[in-house]
């Protein structure tokens, strides 16, 4: 939908690297198909075999990406939050519908961009196509970089790793801190490539080793020193 907020809003697409490689022109060009969508938390995105025609730039939010499995099992494949991208790796596939299910996991705002609009400009100008192959290929690469670290660290490693992330800068000279599961632990475990039971399993090692108390979402590292010595 056309939104007061949009004019605010794009300035933040603006810098994301899907739209970096274009000028001005371009830029304003493409904004005219934009749309600000307030969502909630459990409204569905876009469903597998829907027709693509936009992609998704999350200002502030969650969104998941799964699949329904034959026994009826939600199998989440992806986690996405702020300044992060959904389905614009679909509109360069000769598939025309959706290969996922996409629905919101937090309250969020998005940006919608027309997939064809988008593709138009690229076809327009080589030096746009370029510049937009190269920033997709730093993202690869990046991607590829993570997926290594993760192969090569211990389920304990990486769950260390994200509490650790989630430490507030002022926290950080504290001996105990208390942090907050930003996601469902499902979604959590998405993120850090392994199965929830895995993740639970990991933080009641935690609580029975002492070194944290967990409470619903609320986890109490006593010791945040001995967390860190782990890695």
């Amino acid at each position: 939908m056309h939104c007061p907020r949009l004019k605010f809003l794009l300035p933040t697409a603006r810098q994301h690297s899907l739209f970096r490689a274009f000028d001005n022109e371009q830029f304003l060009s493409l904004s005219g198909s934009a749309r600000v969508h307030e969502m909630k938390a459990g409204d569905t995105l876009y469903l597998q075999e829907a027709e693509i025609d936009r992609f998704y730039l999350i200002i502030q939010g969650v969104v998941k990406l799964y699949r329904v499995s034959c026994d009826g099992r939600e199998i989440v494949l992806n986690v996405f939050t702020d300044k992060e991208c959904v389905g614009e790796s679909e509109i360069f596939t000769d598939k025309h519908t959706h290969s996922t299910n996409a629905a919101i996991v937090e309250n969020a705002t998005l940006l919608s961009f027309s997939s064809q609009a988008y593709k138009l400009l690229l076809q327009q100008s080589s030096a746009c196509c370029y510049g937009v192959l190269v920033e997709i290929a730093a993202r690869l690469q990046e991607k590829q970089n993570e997926i290594e670290a993760l192969s090569q660290q211990s389920a304990t490693d990486r769950v260390i790793r994200f509490l650790l992330s989630q430490v507030k800068d002022t926290d950080n000279k504290k001996d105990s801190v208390v942090i907050k599961l930003p996601l469902a632990k499902r979604l959590i475990a998405a993120r850090l490539s392994m199965q929830p039971e895995t993740f639970s399993r990991v933080i009641t090692d935690f609580k029975r080793k002492g070194l944290m108390d967990v409470k619903g979402s609320q986890l109490n590292i006593n010791c945040l020193a001995d967390l860190r010595q782990m890695v």
